[in-house]
């Protein structure tokens, strides 16, 4: 059943990173929360707002997959399409002919150790249902891949920031 409304208990039962006072801080004196005002406030880390949104329930089910399938998207345009031994399955991948997890598992075993391999592994997950947390987490970790630490982790946050946005875009179309 969707969530519709978050108090700081539900959001304690989660176990996040934030402490009771910081959450009750976000809250500010609002009983509940939509997950729409959790992706809006400005002072919470857009990690943590992807996080809220990949808590069970969160976000309806057919918004998830659609906001999934653009994380990926992005994920595989960025490292799979490119990279010559996945190259075929990220093109049948991204234009819909074959996003089985059996082909997506083939193409990241071939790849290797390398961040193809990473989009191809969570495209299979995807195919087998395991959601968009997973691959959230993984294309921030490859967007931060390479470069220096302040780049890296200017990636990440650009990574964190577009799929807080391609979220709120989702959830604006409902």
């Amino acid at each position: 059943m969707l969530k519709t409304k978050w108090t700081v208990a539900d959001v304690l039962a989660e176990s996040p990173c934030l402490s009771p006072d910081e959450i009750r801080c976000y809250f500010g004196d609002n009983e509940t929360l939509t997950i729409q005002q959790i992706l809006a406030l400005p002072a919470l880390r857009n990690g943590y707002k992807v996080w809220m949104a990949c808590r069970v329930n969160a976000v309806p089910s057919d918004v998830y997959a659609r906001w999934q399938a653009v994380i990926l998207t992005r994920a595989i345009t960025a490292f799979a399409l490119p990279e010559p031994s996945t190259h075929d399955w990220a093109i049948c991948w991204l234009d819909g002919t074959d996003r089985t997890c059996k082909t997506a598992a083939r193409a990241a075993r071939v790849a290797g150790a390398t961040w193809a391999a990473g989009a191809a592994w969570w495209a299979a997950e995807a195919a087998g249902a395991a959601g968009a947390a997973g691959a959230a987490w993984w294309a921030v970790q490859a967007a931060g891949a390479a470069g220096a630490a302040e780049a890296t982790e200017a990636a990440r946050a650009a990574e964190q920031h577009q799929q807080v946005r391609d979220l709120r875009q989702l959830l604006d179309s409902v």
